[in-house]
């Protein structure tokens, strides 16, 4: 049986297959998991991503009906730009990039792929040779280089989108837009969620006549949303209450009682295996098989107390 190749892109709540101890697999699938997710990226990386990676897939023979693309979108604010070529020859020379993660029928790491996309430090994507990055990241400095530092902020202070809260709105959109027109051209199978509905989607519609025109375009049939429009943290905090983020603060060992346990700072990993039993396992059951849905044993014993259904 030929192989199919599913796609997973989205920010730093795309983490949907890092679950994979969750999962036990009745059938042994053919597929295998390019996880594409970066942490601190929106929209705009979510469509370049996907389609970057397709088309490589289609350029090599593999068939339209062998592909599935996943996208977590991410929040309309954040900005993507290109790191001029002149400015960015140590980082494509350097000799930490990471590669895309593949993962196997089992959702363990096979390998890092220097074939799809690389990351540069986390939150620097690299593709062929082209370097992007969030100019909105708090600390710049962490490229240790004062040229492209500056170049960033500079670009943060001129870019007309990085004032205008409806600007960002359309390029979303836009962006959502143009994905799923590509897409469907080329035949792909598609399911989209988002990251939260804290700037309201329904809402935009009604903030202009061009982002009304973009809402008509967007085809709804191949998202899933928690009741109207929710995403991940909608879900994890009506059903879980703010136990559902105790991953945070624990992980990243904050004294107290855990202040980031809220709203907006990522859900515990099970989260995510609740989230893809209830809304998108039954689309996709035919690219995974039967499975078996587990949790860990340290999310159990905390589970069972805070539930809300």
């Amino acid at each position: 049986m030929n192989k199919t190749y599913i796609i997973n892109t989205g920010c730093s709540y795309g983490v949907m297959f890092r679950s994979m101890k969750e999962f036990t697999f009745v059938n042994d699938s053919n597929f295998e998991v390019i996880d594409l997710h970066c942490d601190s990226h929106g929209a705009e990386y979510q469509k370049r991503s996907v389609i970057y990676t397709v088309s490589k897939l289609l350029s090599e023979g593999i068939l339209p009906e062998k592909i599935l693309v996943i996208i977590e979108w991410s929040q309309p604010n954040r900005l993507f730009t290109e790191i001029p070529n002149d400015l960015c020859k140590d980082i494509l020379n350097h000799s930490d990039l990471e590669g895309t993660f593949i993962l196997d029928n089992k959702f363990n790491l096979k390998e890092q792929s220097s074939k799809f996309i690389q990351k540069y430090k986390s939150l620097n994507v690299i593709f062929g040779d082209r370097v992007y990055t969030n100019p909105d990241v708090d600390d710049l400095t962490y490229f240790n280089d004062k040229d492209i530092e500056w170049y960033l902020s500079e670009y943060k202070k001129n870019c007309h989108i990085s004032h205008k809260p409806i600007d960002r709105h359309e390029h979303y959109l836009e962006n959502i837009v143009a994905t799923q027109s590509f897409l469907s051209s080329k035949n792909i199978d598609n399911i989209s969620f988002k990251m939260n509905n804290n700037a309201p989607f329904k809402d935009l519609k009604d903030k202009s006549d061009y982002l009304n025109e973009l809402w008509n375009q967007i085809d709804f049939s191949k998202f899933v949303f928690h009741n109207e429009f929710g995403g991940i943290d909608e879900f994890a905090m009506n059903h879980f209450g703010n136990i559902a983020y105790l991953s945070c603060a624990n992980e990243w060992d904050i004294p107290g009682d855990g202040n980031m346990m809220e709203f907006g700072n990522h859900p515990h990993d099970s989260i995510y295996v609740d989230f893809f039993q209830r809304y998108i396992y039954d689309r996709v059951y035919k690219y995974f098989g039967e499975i078996v849905f587990n949790y860990s044993d340290r999310w159990s014993k905390t589970k069972h107390n805070s539930i809300r259904i």
